[in-house]
């Protein structure tokens, strides 16, 4: 089997340990996203900003990053990452619509890109449509209809619960994307996002990872 967490527990218990796992990918993808929106930045007038949050069971402290154009600080977060909990899809888009709502413009392009490797688990008061994927959905919808938010959506891997985050994308005005587990397939899905959000000349975005 393939471990993420740690090598020593991984080749301690028989486990052959991979920079390859899916976490790991995901981390280097995130971190391409990020090079080639705060590269443009570093190109132009734009004032192109990231944020992070990351999402189990709940969203705390440690799995976030404020809106920064500070590339270092934003994928050293992304390191700390870890796979356990569950997966409250509603809770990061959320949590990513008031962070946005809270410390950006309404007159910049505003977006998020909610990626996820598994099926939503976790409901929120704030939707209460009685499930974690309708909660999840929902949340996209008010991000969008509310507050003017684009809501892109990448699943990731076999997991993946492809059509709550299809109607996540939907609903949130953006688009929907499939990745395998292997770095090329998802830069490709990352570097496509971001020329969409680049190319609509605004700026100010969240990015949300589920590990």
């Amino acid at each position: 089997f393939w471990c993420q967490w740690s090598q020593g527990f991984c080749e301690g218990c028989g486990g052959t340990w991979s920079l390859d796992a899916p976490l790991e990918i995901a981390k280097d993808a995130n971190e391409l996203f990020i090079e080639i929106l705060l590269g443009y930045n570093a190109e132009s007038s734009t004032t192109n900003k990231i944020g992070l949050i990351g999402y189990k069971d709940d969203v705390s402290p440690s799995y976030y990053h404020e809106l920064s154009t500070d590339d270092v600080s934003l994928n050293s977060e992304i390191d700390t990452w870890s796979a356990s909990g569950g997966t409250c899809i509603c809770c990061g888009i959320n949590n990513a619509t008031d962070e946005l709502v809270a410390f950006s413009s309404e007159s910049n392009f505003r977006s998020m890109v909610v990626m996820s490797d598994g099926a939503a688990n976790g409901e929120c008061d704030r939707q209460n449509n009685g499930t974690a994927a309708l909660d999840a959905i929902q949340a996209a919808c008010d991000a969008y209809n509310d507050y003017g938010l684009t809501v892109y959506a990448v699943g990731f891997g076999e997991g993946a619960d492809e059509d709550t985050l299809h109607d996540i994308a939907a609903c949130g005005g953006g688009s929907y994307y499939y990745s395998s587990t292997d770095i090329e397939t998802l830069a490709e899905v990352y570097e496509g996002i971001a020329g969409d959000i680049l190319n609509a000349t605004f700026s100010e975005q969240t990015l949300v990872v589920s590990g």
